[in-house]
């Protein structure tokens, strides 16, 4: 298990700590300030960064930040081009139909 960011919630006027934790590869859980110290899980408790720390540098990091980038390269730039092939072909066709009636007109 790994810990990931650390967070706060007031319940009756008091504040509780809980660490966001991976328990398996894609399986989070909350565990309470006091079960993750007594655990013993890495990194400490405090060392972990707030969840809003944590979910700006996820969205900031390589990975996130350039998926946009990433899907428009891979996938929705040659989509484009090949509509714009089938457009010029339709483009061509319908040009050629247009002169051969004016021929035969």
């Amino acid at each position: 298990m790994r810990g990931t960011w650390r967070r706060w919630e007031t319940r009756d006027g008091q504040d509780f700590w809980f660490a966001r934790v991976e328990s398996a590869p894609g399986q989070w859980s909350d565990l309470s300030q006091e079960a993750y110290e007594e655990a013993g899980y890495q990194p400490s408790f405090w060392q972990l960064p707030l969840e809003s720390d944590y979910i700006e540098s996820a969205l900031n990091s390589d990975g996130f930040a350039h998926a946009g980038d990433r899907f428009f390269k891979e996938a929705e730039q040659p989509g484009l081009m090949v509509l714009i092939m089938l457009c010029a072909a339709g483009f061509a066709i319908l040009i050629g139909v247009l002169v051969v009636m004016v021929l035969l007109g």
